[in-house]
C-alpha cells in the first residue's frame, strides 16, 4: 500500500477545514404561548432558534427584546426581559434548535385578545390572550392595550421613561398624515379644484403615533406641514388661484388612558404658523397657539 500523498493529506485537510467552517443559516422567532395568561402574573415567550446550516453556531441572545403590544383600542411599548437562568450565548448544533425564555409582567386590569409585535422583525409577531385571575375583580373598560404591559426596569430610566438618546438609536424616522388630504373638483364658472395636503413627522419617538414615549417630552413632538390650494384648471397655463403654507410644532398625546362616551381621549397642543408665501401688500399670515382634543371610537 502507497503512502498518502502529500497532494492527497492537503486535499483532506482542506475538506475538513470546509466542513468545520460550513456557514451556519440561523433563524429566530417568538413562540406563542399556547395557553392564556393570567392577568398580575408573568408572561412567558420562548424565542426559537433554528440553525438549518451544516455546522454548529453560537448565537447571542439579546438581554431585552423591545415590543409593541397592539388592539383595536391603543399601542403601548415595552420590552420582553431574558429570563434569569438563560444564557447570554446559545450553541445550536447544525440542524437543529434551541429555546430561550423571555418574561414581561402583565398588568392586573389587562383582559383580551392582543398582538405582541417586536421592533425588530426578525423576531415576528405573536397572539396573546390575557383572562382574568381566578377571584379577580372585573376590570374598567380600559382592556389590554390601554393597560400597558409596562417595560422591565432595566428598559426603562429611573424616571420611568425612554431617553431621547435610546429613541433615536432604536427608533426609525417616520411621517405620518396629519390634516385631513383631499382633491376635489368643482364647476364656478370655469373647472377649478381645491386640495390639501398634509404631514407630520415624529423625529424622535416611535413612528406608530398610537404609541407613547413615556418620559420623553422630545420623543412626542412633532412637527407638520400643510398646504391647502385653490388651483383653476380651465385656464391655458393652470395658474393657481391662491395657497396657504402651515408649519407647525406640536405636543401630541394619541390616548391620555381615558375614555369618554366610549372613545379614546387625546390632544395635541402646540404653535402653527400659517401664510400664503407672499411679501408686502398681497402677505397674508397668521400665528396661532392651537389646542386640539380628539376622540377616537375603536
Amino acid at each position: 500500500m502507497q503512502p498518502p500523498t502529500f497532494k492527497a493529506l492537503t486535499a483532506l485537510a482542506l475538506l475538513l477545514a470546509a466542513a468545520l467552517s460550513a456557514p451556519a443559516q440561523v433563524t429566530q422567532a417568538l413562540q406563542s404561548p399556547a395557553f392564556p395568561v393570567a392577568a398580575g402574573t408573568t408572561l412567558e415567550i420562548r424565542l426559537l432558534i433554528v440553525n438549518a446550516g451544516t455546522g454548529p453556531a453560537d448565537v447571542k441572545t439579546p438581554a431585552l427584546i423591545p415590543m409593541l403590544a397592539a388592539t383595536p383600542l391603543g399601542a403601548r411599548a415595552f420590552a420582553l426581559r431574558r429570563g434569569t437562568d438563560e444564557p447570554t450565548v446559545v450553541t445550536v448544533p447544525a440542524g437543529g434548535f434551541s429555546r430561550v425564555v423571555y418574561v414581561v409582567p402583565v398588568p392586573p386590569q389587562a383582559r383580551g385578545l392582543g398582538v405582541l409585535a417586536a421592533e425588530d422583525p426578525t423576531y415576528g409577531r405573536i397572539a396573546v390572550e390575557v383572562v382574568a385571575a381566578p377571584g379577580a375583580a372585573s376590570p374598567s373598560p380600559s382592556s389590554f392595550a390601554a393597560s400597558a404591559i409596562d417595560a422591565p426596569p432595566a428598559a426603562r430610566t429611573p424616571g420611568g421613561g425612554t431617553t431621547p438618546t435610546t429613541l433615536l438609536a432604536r427608533i426609525p424616522f417616520g411621517v405620518l398624515p396629519h390634516e385631513p388630504v383631499y382633491f376635489s373638483l368643482g364647476l364656478h364658472d370655469r373647472l377649478n379644484s381645491r386640495f390639501q395636503l398634509s404631514l407630520k413627522l415624529r423625529p424622535l419617538g416611535p413612528t406608530d403615533e398610537r404609541v407613547y414615549a413615556a418620559g420623553s417630552f422630545v420623543g412626542n413632538l412633532y412637527g407638520s406641514f400643510t398646504q391647502t390650494s385653490l388651483w383653476d384648471l380651465e385656464s391655458e397655463s393652470k395658474p393657481f388661484f391662491d395657497s396657504s403654507y402651515k408649519p407647525a410644532v406640536m405636543y401630541q398625546r394619541y390616548d391620555i388612558g381615558h375614555t369618554f362616551l366610549g372613545a379614546q381621549v387625546g390632544y395635541a397642543v402646540g404653535f402653527e404658523h400659517e401664510s400664503n408665501g407672499q411679501g408686502g401688500i398681497f402677505s397674508r399670515s397668521m400665528n396661532l397657539l392651537v389646542f386640539r382634543p380628539s376622540l377616537r371610537w375603536a
